[in-house]
């Protein structure tokens, strides 16, 4: 398994031939940092990412989806790495309960929805 660092710097390598914009997924922005000071916020948000959730999430996660949820969750005020720690530990606890798997199998459905409902907006309008 490559290093932490290693990992971090293939996820900015590939941002840096991704153009931001809709085109290629990167469609949130944090205006007023400079590029050191949003390389600086990314480094230290994936850094976090790696030491409280796992590294090898970090590793498989889309570049830009990472660079996204960054931007998000910096824009919102809310906690990287929190925000996925919840989201695994959440989902783990309400699948494993007897009473609420069946429930906490159908959120899980229902974001994949979303996340087919995205896909579908995104996709270019045919003429």
């Amino acid at each position: 398994m490559p290093s932490v660092e290693a990992i971090i710097d293939g996820k900015l390598e590939e941002l840096a031939q991704i153009p931001p914009g809709p085109h290629g997924g990167r469609r949130l922005e944090l205006g007023g940092a400079s590029k050191s000071e949003y390389e600086q916020i990314l480094r230290r948000s994936m850094e976090d990412i790696a030491r409280r959730v796992s590294p090898d999430l970090l590793q498989m996660l889309p570049a830009v989806a990472l660079e996204q949820l960054v931007v998000m969750s910096v824009v919102k005020d809310h906690d990287t790495a929190g925000l996925l720690k919840s989201l695994l530990n959440s989902f783990l606890v309400a699948y494993i309960t007897p009473e609420t798997h069946q429930r906490a199998f159908r959120h899980l459905e229902g974001l994949e929805q979303l996340r087919s409902e995205v896909a579908q907006q995104r996709q270019p309008a045919k003429h």
